[in-house]
């Protein structure tokens, strides 16, 4: 069931017209920090469409170079195509966003 679902999402990724990214930090029980990456795609028949697209452990700490790194080996493993991502957004820290979104830019 997982591994359908995992399917399903990276079709809605390939089939979709953009996407905007959404990360927020959290920690959970055992203290560790994590990196949540929320996707809201939007098709060519202009339906939307949100879904947690994964939770990534944190082993550092969680500055913006950190979040960025841990991130991008995220996307070289999956090979989502950042192509299609027209935004990205923290839900706790705008100065962090800003550093995080003008290093995409140059680095992707």
């Amino acid at each position: 069931m997982a591994e359908d679902l995992t399917q399903q999402l990276r079709k809605d990724i390939e089939d979709c017209k953009c996407f905007s990214l959404q990360l927020d930090e959290s920690t959970d029980v055992s203290d560790t920090a994590q990196l949540c990456v929320f996707i809201w795609m939007v098709f060519t028949d202009m339906t939307a469409k949100e879904e947690l697209l994964t939770i990534l452990p944190m082993k550092e700490h969680t500055r913006g170079d950190d979040i960025f790194r841990t991130f991008k080996n995220f996307v070289d493993n999956t090979k989502h195509p950042m192509s299609k991502r027209k935004d990205l957004a923290n839900f706790q820290n705008i100065a962090s966003v800003n550093n995080i979104t003008s290093d995409f830019e140059k680095r992707f």
